[in-house]
């Protein structure tokens, strides 16, 4: 088999392609570019070479990107933010019986890191008093730490004894 373009794989092996973004969510302007997404899956005689299929590719059309099927799931495994829009896209453009089973596993990809990767980091700016878009207060100065359990680190912050006390 001869070697196949980025894009013919994209083209030809296309299981789910969808559109992301403001246009996918109903926050479009006249200014807004129509953001496309998709996972292909390689032909299995591709991963038999000593040079594998890419992993994603980059067109062929304008604001069009797709991975490879396995490092898509990688990727959602990860919580990758765009990885889960793309799964969540109410606007698909094709989709075929492996897309169908992908988009059936999507609950899967909603993982307690996922959890964790997008509410901890504002639960704790808010428990700080401070929302995502306020500034930070200027930073203050740290104070030395004493170390316990290192008994030169000890020695060295320890206040100096007088004379005629021992230690």
């Amino acid at each position: 088999m001869h070697p196949q373009t980025p894009e013919a794989l994209v083209r030809d092996h296309t299981v789910y392609s969808c559109v992301m973004g403001s246009r996918a969510f109903g926050l479009a302007t006249e200014d807004s570019d129509t953001d496309r997404r998709g996972v292909f899956l390689a032909p299995t005689a591709l991963y038999w070479r000593f040079e594998k299929p890419p992993t994603h590719v980059e067109g062929p059309g304008e604001e069009q990107f797709s991975w490879e099927l396995e490092r898509f799931c990688e990727l959602a495994l990860r919580a990758n933010p765009n990885i889960l829009e793309c799964l969540h896209s109410p606007l698909v453009e094709r989709v075929d019986d492996t897309g169908r089973e992908l988009l059936s596993l999507r609950d899967a990809f909603l993982s307690r890191r996922a959890y964790e990767t997008f509410t901890l980091p504002h639960a704790r700016l808010r428990s700080r008093g401070r929302g995502p878009h306020r500034p930070r207060p200027a930073p203050q100065a740290r104070r030395r730490r004493t170390h316990p359990r290192c008994p030169a680190l000890e020695a060295r912050d320890a206040p100096a004894a007088a004379p005629d006390q021992r230690p």
